[in-house]
Formats: structure tokens, sequence, C-alpha cells
């Protein structure tokens, strides 16, 4: 029997504009939050960090990202939706990022 579930990425820098590396502590309150949401959270670990090129304003900007992948096999709908478009804002804020992506896929589950 197949399930429905919804999956959620959510791309994080490992550094700030500024190339600061971003604190531990900050990774590990995503990780905490997207448990406590979904009941689980799979991330790409820091060594296996993932190197992304952004065109802003003509100017190419390097960035080493963090992928956070949470599946919704509870209940997936237009409420995690709103909790997503909220938690965004708030990530962006808290890691200094003029954008975070966040990708949504309906998956089935076997």
């Amino acid at each position: 029997m197949l399930a429905n579930a919804r999956e959620y990425k959510i791309y994080l820098p490992l550094t700030y504009p500024d190339g600061k590396p971003i604190e531990a502590e900050k990774r590990y309150a995503v990780r905490t939050r997207l448990v406590e949401r979904f009941g689980g959270v799979t991330t790409v670990r820091q060594t296996n960090s993932l190197e992304g090129f952004w065109l802003f304003e003509e100017e190419v900007i390097p960035d080493q990202i963090i992928i956070y992948t949470s599946m919704d096999l509870r209940h997936p709908g237009m409420e995690n939706e709103t909790f997503m478009l909220e938690y965004k804002d708030e990530l962006k804020r808290e890691f200094r990022q003029r954008e975070v992506f966040i990708t949504v896929s309906d998956l089935q589950i076997i």
C-alpha cells in the first residue's frame, strides 16, 4: 500500500555573507525544530557540504550549503506550508541571508 507524504528541503549556508562560519548551535537549532515539527530530519553532513554559485547583481557568489530534508508522513497539507513560509522568513533573519530556498515535493512511500 502506498502512503502519501510531502518532502521539504531547506538549503542553508555554512557561512554568513561576510564569509564567517555560521555557529554550530544555529544549525542544531534548525535540526531540533524540524524533528519537533515533523518527527525527523536528514542532513548532508558538513564534511560533504555542497557548493553552489549564485548570480547577484552581476556578481557570482560562491556558497557552501547544507540541505535539511524532512518528510511529513502524518498529515501533509497547507498547515505545514504555512509553517515553512513563516520559518523561511525566520531563517533569512537568523542566517543573515537575502534568500533561503525551500523546496516541496509530493511523494508516495512504499
